[in-house]
């Protein structure tokens, strides 16, 4: 496996089926952010398989690059913060704390996010969340941004936090709280070995494969697989795990070596 300092960008770049400039513009970074997306699914599967994650950033690129897997957050951020960094961007990691209609916000280190400066404006892009916005948000309060996956607003919250929420018809759901403080890579390592150890992490209860079309979604899970694409949803009930295999090759392309 190659170190971190031999490891080609230009295939990650081919990975994420990016072909176009690489000045560190916001243009640049909005089309970067979209055709991750679009590309490299958001997956928990390791976790149920028996494979730890670990932070490292030449064994991530070896997973998403060269076996054109998915990850979790720390993983895609991770990995895409180090892409961004390569190309010129001044970029930062920070903590979020994700909401949960549950349990309220996750702990501190819940969520890896990256933020990047472009002129005299921080932006947040997120490759590493699931569901988001196809570009970045500019940290500026309380304006409508809009995106190709909906309108999102950043706002004050409890004095020490700042919000993304996505509008909802005449409401919102809250996405995630974070500070602008910055943070190490390993600074994560502890909450990463949680998400993937604990019977109460989210990520433990069910594998989950998804990722964003141009007018939707494809999510597999132990249990269904969903395909949304416009206003229709087509939605087939998995019995087994040769189905599961199946539909995790046909629509993600993956196939994973020793599964149980």
């Amino acid at each position: 496996m190659e170190d971190q300092e031999n490891m080609n960008w230009d295939k990650y770049l081919e990975r994420i089926n990016y072909h176009g400039s690489l000045e560190t513009t916001l243009a640049t970074l909005k089309e970067l952010q979209e055709t991750h997306q679009l590309n490299v699914p958001f997956e928990n599967l390791d976790i149920h398989y028996g494979t730890e994650i670990i932070l490292d950033i030449p064994r991530i690129f070896h997973k998403v690059v060269e076996k054109k897997r998915g990850g979790f957050c720390y993983e895609l951020n991770g990995l895409f913060y180090e892409l961004l960094k390569f190309l010129g961007y001044k970029v930062t990691m920070i903590s979020a704390r994700v909401h949960s209609r549950v349990n309220g916000y996750g702990k501190e280190y819940d969520h890896l996010v990256i933020v990047a400066r472009i002129g005299d404006d921080d932006y947040i892009t997120d490759v590493g969340y699931g569901e988001f916005a196809f570009h970045p948000l500019v940290i500026e309060m309380d304006i409508i941004q809009r995106d190709p996956r909906g309108e999102f607003m950043v706002d004050d919250y409890d004095e020490e936090y700042i919000r993304i929420k996505k509008i909802e018809g005449e409401g919102y759901n809250p996405e995630y709280i974070f500070t602008l403080r910055e943070r190490t890579f390993q600074e994560f390592a502890e909450m990463c070995h949680y998400q993937q150890t604990s019977p109460q992490a989210y990520f433990t209860q069910n594998k989950l494969i998804t990722r964003p079309i141009q007018d939707g979604r494809i999510t597999l899970t132990d249990d269904y697989l969903k395909i949304k694409s416009g206003e229709g949803v087509h939605e087939v009930l998995i019995s087994d795990k040769e189905s599961f295999d199946i539909l995790l090759f046909q629509h993600f392309n993956i196939r994973i070596e020793n599964s149980v």
